[in-house]
């Protein structure tokens, strides 16, 4: 009778140490895990960009994005290469992470957020990638929003329709705020 109990517990205890652990429960300020806020600070980017707030978008960067680059005028060149004006998304949702540890502290967090079928009045969908770094103990200065990077989909698709998969460059349909790595 001793052991289906104390195998009971030992699954139980493994179980709660898991979802302790996993990356999805690390929760900073007390009040989000890392995960809830990247999807709440990406809804607060659809916002921006749909509303063309660019003091408000510029803020959600890091510092060493804004170092780097000229995100007003980025940001702005956003607005033009969206084609019209966005009227809704869809599924907002984390995409790739990863997480560096020291004495069970998480001193590094990345994170992807994907935003999908971005719709224009025009007709037209993007896919949006936003990449934080959430939280970084030896480079405080590329804590937050990194970069973001929007795909026409409706052009992209076109071009892979009339030109075939092979000859079409996505990179051709793409336009990225704040990426500073390769500079």
């Amino acid at each position: 009778m001793k052991k289906p109990r104390l195998f009971s517990l030992v699954i139980i205890l493994l179980v709660t140490t898991l979802s302790l652990t996993s990356c999805d429960n690390i929760i900073i300020n007390n009040d989000f895990t890392i995960d809830q806020r990247a999807i709440h600070q990406s809804k607060q980017v659809y916002k921006y960009l749909k509303n063309q707030e660019t003091r408000e978008l510029k803020e959600l960067f890091c510092e060493k994005s804004d170092l780097l680059n000229d995100l007003t005028a980025e940001i702005e060149g956003a607005y033009e290469f969206i084609d019209g004006e966005i009227i809704s998304c869809g599924e907002i949702k984390t995409g790739s992470e990863s997480a560096s540890y020291r004495r069970f502290k998480v001193v590094r967090y990345h994170v992807e957020v994907d935003i999908y079928e971005v719709i224009t009045d025009t007709g037209y969908e993007y896919n949006i990638y936003l990449g934080y770094q959430m939280v970084d103990e030896e480079e405080k200065d590329i804590e937050g929003l990194l970069d973001i990077d929007i795909i026409d989909e409706t052009s992209y698709e076109s071009a892979i329709e009339l030109y075939g998969e092979d000859e079409v460059d996505i990179n051709d349909f793409r336009y990225v705020i704040g990426r500073w790595e390769d500079k």
